[in-house]
Parts: structure tokens; sequence; C-alpha cells
């Protein structure tokens, strides 16, 4: 008995982490298309940069975050 219901909130924990993380109606983000204004600090701490500034060169995001 235990361990079915353990394998049904393990099913119900995949089902809803898999459950799409865009609003109803707004497109996400599609491969080819112009990527979205974005703007961040930089780690220097110098002005902050925008995406825009950057059109026409190589930009690489990498979004992390420690759990």
């Amino acid at each position: 008995m235990r361990s079915s219901l353990v394998a049904l909130a393990c099913l119900l924990a995949s089902v809803a982490f898999a459950a799409p993380t865009t609003p109803a109606g707004q497109p996400g983000a599609v491969v080819g298309e112009i990527a979205p204004s974005l703007e961040g600090q930089r780690i220097s701490g110098s002005a902050p940069v925008n995406l825009d500034q950057l059109r026409g060169r190589v930009v690489i995001l990498d979004f992390w975050a420690t759990w």
C-alpha cells in the first residue's frame, strides 16, 4: 500500500513539473527568432548592458542557480 502511494506521488509530481511554463496564448522562445530585449548587470559592476547594444555579436548567456 505504501509503495503504491509513493509511486502515485512520484507520478503526480512528474506530471506537475512537466506542465508548460509559458502562459496560455503566449508563445515561448523559438530558435531562429530575434531574441527579446534583455538588460543585465555586468560582473565588473559598471554600467548595465542591454542586449540591443550587442546586436550583430555572438552573445552567450549562462543561466545557473545553486539550489
